[in-house]
């Protein structure tokens, strides 16, 4: 594909709210021109952001629809486009296009992957909304107060109408680069609800059970994994259970201090010194440096605390609980996708598909 047809549709997919990145050194042509055929692309750029029917798609593109949906199956399973109850719309770079890679992903692509996503991480991250939120580890979930659904990984899962899990496509990529991770990678991501059903007809998923996908949470609670659920209340997508050394959202959060990265959950620890021996055990599972010891004493960052829990899980001697956040710190999801992908069109300015 010649250079200036790969900028046309870098152009175009960076009009999603998601957005797609450009790089000084324009890496990112590379990895379009890796992924699509010149009659990908063009295809691509009559798309949108929106589901729309092949029929609609075909009245564009000028061809007939059964040529127009050839092509369109083909891109879908080639994890290019998202495909839904004969709709078919374009994605974002993260999460979309580089997830829906996880069957193609070889070393020359994750090394791709990973060198356009440390360049570009401000831009993928650096919204005022994020697409993702945390949700706490659920044992250590307050009991005199009212936990509303969506922050409960129970009942998310619960609530799903499809579940599948997948390997953690940040593992699978720090491991093809030669730096695996000792968390675990197979099986550990949970997929939900349309895109759980778009993942495993395409070979990138297992569809399990709740029971299933609740010992999943537990498996990532049990290896120190932060919950980062989808940024909306009806029909969440996914949730993945990261790492600070590996995820590119935890890593934006941590090492480049970019606190928009994602949405705290809104529960805050609360360590009880007259319990507490600092012994430091809390700090070793903390996936943002939250916690520390200074001169044997355990220090606390709020404006690095993401709520997740994981320290509570830690302390031998129960010093550590949840609190919920004071009424004028709670954050409310969007009710679903449209509306979160609305609000970022906005915040943004990528109102191409969203006025």
């Amino acid at each position: 594909m010649h250079i200036e047809m790969l900028r046309k549709l870098r152009f175009h997919l960076e009009q999603h709210p998601w957005s797609f990145p450009a790089t000084d050194d324009e890496l990112e042509l590379k990895l379009l021109d890796h992924l699509f055929t010149d009659a990908q692309a063009a295809m691509a750029m009559v798309m949108t952001a929106k589901r729309e029917s092949a029929d609609d798609i075909a009245k564009r593109y000028g061809k007939s629809v059964k040529e127009v949906v050839d092509i369109l199956e083909t891109m879908a399973k080639k994890g290019l486009i998202y495909k839904e109850k004969n709709g078919y719309c374009l994605v974002g770079y993260a999460p979309g296009l580089y997830e829906f890679q996880l069957k193609t992903l070889n070393e020359d692509l994750a090394g791709l992957f990973d060198a356009i996503g440390a360049k570009s991480a401000p831009k993928f991250y650096g919204n005022k909304t994020a697409f993702s939120r945390t949700t706490a580890v659920e044992s250590a979930l307050p009991k005199d107060v009212e936990i509303a659904p969506f922050e409960r990984a129970s009942e998310i899962i619960k609530t799903s109408e499809a579940i599948a899990l997948a390997d953690c496509i940040c593992r699978t990529k720090k491991r093809l680069l030669k730096k695996p991770c000792s968390r675990p990678r197979d099986e550990i991501c949970i997929i939900l609800n349309g895109w759980a059903d778009f993942y495993v007809e395409n070979d990138l998923a297992r569809k399990v059970t709740v029971d299933e996908a609740l010992k999943t949470i537990g498996r990532g609670e049990d290896a120190g994994l932060v919950r980062q659920v989808s940024n909306f209340r009806n029909t969440p997508i996914f949730m993945c259970q990261c790492c600070p050394c590996c995820c590119g959202i935890m890593k934006s959060f941590a090492i480049l201090d970019l606190p928009t990265a994602l949405v705290k959950s809104n529960y805050t620890p609360v360590i009880d010194r007259e319990i507490c021996t600092d012994c430091g055990q809390c700090t070793k599972n903390c996936p943002t440096v939250a916690l520390s010891l200074k001169e044997s004493h355990l220090v606390w960052d709020l404006k690095r605390c993401i709520g997740c829990g994981l320290c509570t899980l830690e302390c031998p001697v129960g010093a550590i609980t949840l609190k919920r956040k004071p009424p004028a710190e709670i954050t409310v999801p969007p009710v679903d996708l449209d509306e979160l992908l609305t609000i970022v069109a906005h915040e943004t300015g990528r109102t191409y598909w969203y006025k």
